[in-house]
């Protein structure tokens, strides 16, 4: 991930000074400069040892901490709806399209997991270290590449999720499954 770029880290001093005298003026600091409650805050807030070793990925994280920080009531949503991870994407490919996608794999994960567990058969649940390595597969994706598949890419993991989670179930019709996949061997000249 490339590091904060001058611009936000300007943006993120001026929410940090404005946080910090919010803070003293309501008396909640006491005794220390804000180098010191910068450093703790950021580390609380990203888990970073300061703004230089934070990057793009913790810059609107900490916006809206130092925001909240000010006293404002500022809602996660008004800072990820409108942003685009990058310009070369597809024009639905926003941070929360990506947030949705991921919810409806973890979700379908949740009811799968209660259904086997409903059948007695809790070792056969497909689990989300599967569908890790199924993206890691699908999308030859190192681990830290997984957390920034696009909505295709998570698009397509979802359909494999719930085509998986049906089979597993039992669920559907089995010659309604992987059709593109047997047409490919069928097709394939005999050796």
């Amino acid at each position: 991930m490339k590091p904060l770029s001058k611009k936000q880290l300007i943006t993120l001093n001026i929410a940090i000074t404005a946080a910090y005298k919010y803070q003293m003026g309501m008396g909640v600091i006491d005794h220390q400069t804000i180098d010191q409650w910068r450093h703790e805050q950021v580390m609380e807030c990203v888990g970073c040892d300061g703004l230089r070793a934070c990057n793009n990925s913790h810059y609107r994280k900490l916006v809206i901490h130092f925001e909240r920080a000010q006293g404002k009531m500022v809602s996660w949503d008004r800072h990820i709806l409108a942003g685009k991870p990058t310009r070369e994407h597809a024009e639905e490919d926003t941070f929360q399209n990506r947030d949705t996608k991921r919810a409806l794999i973890h979700k379908d994960l949740q009811a799968h997991a209660a259904e086997m567990a409903r059948r007695g058969e809790p070792d056969r649940t497909i689990t989300a270290l599967y569908v890790e390595s199924l993206a890691r597969a699908k999308f030859q994706a190192t681990q830290q590449q997984l957390a920034h598949l696009t909505v295709d890419q998570l698009r397509q993991l979802l359909i494999t999720v719930r085509n998986r989670i049906a089979a597993r179930e039992g669920r559907g019709n089995t010659k309604n499954r992987n059709k593109s996949q047997r047409a490919r061997v069928k097709s394939a000249p005999a050796a």
